[in-house]
């Protein structure tokens, strides 16, 4: 089962360590710049124009009443989480936490990101993988591979 956007959006944010798990208070614009760090529930909601990534992913449409939401899996919505500028911050923002920061060894950065993004290490082959993605050792290339975690089915679904 794929997550929900709520769920997935407060993942990515927990990854990052950024989550912000007050609560009550006013709703906020979740797709506004700079992202919101709230937990998704307390998001804003206009009923009359619900925005499309909402749409996207599933969003029961607030007028009116739904036992469920739907599940698809459209293109929208990996192209969303691919291309879209939040995906792409909180990436960053992982790398920024210090439990990643002063780590300078490749091989035990990429340990470190799967057991705390995955709860696992990486396998050999994945290991393998990896070093070869980021031999080129810039941040860009390290942001897109914690991305790249990020959105991968063993993140975006549960078993």
């Amino acid at each position: 089962m794929r997550l929900e956007f709520e769920a997935l959006r407060d993942s990515m944010l927990q990854a990052a360590g950024r989550l912000d798990r007050n609560m009550g208070g006013a709703s906020v614009d979740i797709f506004k710049r700079p992202f919101s760090r709230r937990r998704t529930i307390y998001k804003f909601i206009d009923r009359q124009n619900l925005p499309a990534t909402l749409r996207n992913f599933d969003f029961a449409i607030p007028d009116s009443t739904s036992p469920g939401r739907y599940q698809t899996t459209v293109p929208q919505q990996a192209l969303y989480l691919m291309n879209g500028p939040f995906a792409e911050e909180q990436a960053k923002k992982t790398l920024e936490l210090p439990r990643y920061s002063g780590i300078s060894d490749p091989r035990k950065k990429i340990v470190s990101l799967y057991r705390y993004i995955y709860g696992r290490k990486p396998g050999q082959d994945e290991l393998k993988l990896a070093l070869k993605y980021v031999e080129e050792n810039t941040p860009k290339r390290w942001a897109s591979y914690v991305k790249t975690l990020m959105l991968a089915n063993e993140f975006v679904f549960l078993d």
